[in-house]
This record gives structure tokens, sequence and C-alpha cells, in this order.
């Protein structure tokens, strides 16, 4: 398993810590799947983005689903 990035401060740590459950660790990278995937959504606001465009039904369905995931393994 790789270490969580120390240069992004953005990095969720839970990796680091002793003792997280597995459940914990898959939280913590659907997570990130989250945050990444919405990251790259945002970039679509810009008009630069128009020749990528056809990218984004496929990044909001990602989304879209990893979030039922959370949803379900957070209640």
């Amino acid at each position: 398993m790789s270490e969580a990035d120390p240069d992004r401060p953005d990095a969720i740590p839970a990796m680091r810590l002793p003792g997280a459950s597995t459940h914990e660790l898959i939280v913590d990278a659907l997570g990130r799947v989250l945050f990444e995937t919405d990251m790259a959504l945002e970039l679509f606001t810009d008009t630069n983005a128009n020749e990528l465009r056809w990218i984004e039904a496929h990044l909001r369905r990602v989304f879209d689903e990893v979030n039922g995931i959370m949803q379900r393994i957070t209640d």
C-alpha cells in the first residue's frame, strides 16, 4: 500500500493511522476519488476545456457511483 503524499495538503492521511480498519481505508480512498473527480469536473467551467467536454459525462457518472457507495458504507 502506498503512503499518502506529504507534499499534498489535501491528502487524507488515514493510511498513516496505525490500526486503521479496512473500512476506514476504503472510505478514505473513495473520499479521495470523490475529491479528485469533483476537481476535474470543476475544470469544465473553463472554455479551454471544450475539446475534452466528452469526458464530463463519464466523470459525472464516476462521481455519482462513488458517492452512492459512500452513502451506503457511511450510514
